[in-house]
């Protein structure tokens, strides 16, 4: 069978998936390797690492790039493949391998699709992305690009939580991905501090009265298992902006089960917009997550980057 490239280059995280990714990069190595596929390989073997290798490589013309890994693997990637809201290799066709834990990117397409069968894929997709702009800081800062979402409040908190689970707590991540994030989210609940905000959205001021959550996405699912029920398009030019006030700890924990079914939006605590830019400022600095990376603190503005990103689905 003729390749439908000229050069595979692939990134694989052993750490993914609750180090699961080791197992999961030999299995296609064997694949790549029987099928006399040619690659390049690079571990990621830090954080920020792998933006690190795709930086390097994007200095010369790259056809097909393969994350073997999870969400935060690709994030770390894509964050080397753009400088300045500019593509480097707008050409270069993505490849999302998934060996993550949560994997909400591969979720958002669903096209059943092997790792085998992606390398030798021809179903393209050009994708939005989001970019998050610190404020506060020097002005020169690159920011942080985003492909699934970034959360701002209980959930940023909880997937920082979920991400540093450790002893038994990762045991039971690589169980059971579910049971992981309700740890994590009631660790965030018990914790979390409820701060004054302000949202702004296209330039519109939204009120809010006692803010609890914020999620900028253009992939409406979330921590494996959880997700909103309404999503924008990943080609439309548009940011689905949901925002969940709650005044109370106990409340919070009876909307758990609502992120699981879809059904949160449902409910008169949540809200719902699409947008293209959005700007949050809070009373104290607030933890701002990005596809499971903690990337900073408010204040903060998104701006929407749209077809910027080529996927081999």
């Amino acid at each position: 069978m003729s390749l439908p490239f000229t050069d595979l280059k692939i990134i694989w995280n052993p750490a993914a998936g609750g180090y699961r990714g080791e197992l999961r990069w030999l299995a296609l190595k064997q694949e790549l390797d029987q099928n006399n596929i040619p690659y390049e390989v690079r571990q990621s073997e830090y954080p920020g690492h792998a933006t690190e290798i795709v930086r390097q490589w994007m200095k010369s013309d790259v056809d097909r790039l393969g994350i073997v890994g999870g969400d935060g693997t690709f994030n770390e990637a894509l964050n080397g493949a753009f400088a300045d809201g500019v593509s480097l290799q707008p050409e270069c066709r993505w490849l999302f391998l998934a060996a993550g834990s949560s994997c909400d990117f591969e979720r958002k397409f669903n096209t059943g699709h092997s790792s085998l069968e992606k390398i030798y894929g021809t179903d393209e997709r050009l994708i939005d992305l989001g970019r998050i702009h610190p404020e506060g800081v020097d002005d020169a800062q690159e920011g942080t690009y985003f492909a699934n979402n970034s959360s701002i409040g209980v959930i940023s908190l909880a997937n920082d939580k979920f991400n540093a689970l450790s002893g038994p707590a990762l045991w039971l991540k690589r169980i059971t991905v579910d049971g992981a994030a309700i740890l994590a989210g009631l660790k965030a609940i018990r914790e979390s501090i409820p701060s004054e905000v302000s949202i702004t959205l296209d330039g519109k001021s939204m009120p809010v009265k006692s803010f609890s959550n914020l999620t900028v996405f253009k992939t409406r699912f979330f921590g494996g298992g959880m997700g909103y029920s309404r999503s924008p398009r990943q080609d439309d030019g548009q940011f689905g902006v949901a925002w969940i006030e709650a005044s109370s700890r106990l409340r919070l924990l009876r909307l758990i089960p609502t992120l699981y079914t879809g059904t949160v939006l449902d409910y008169p605590e949540a809200h719902y917009a699409e947008t293209t830019t959005v700007r949050i400022t809070t009373e104290a600095p607030m933890v701002i997550e990005a596809d499971g990376q903690i990337v900073g603190t408010t204040p903060a503005s998104y701006s929407l980057m749209p077809k910027v990103l080529r996927v081999i689905v």
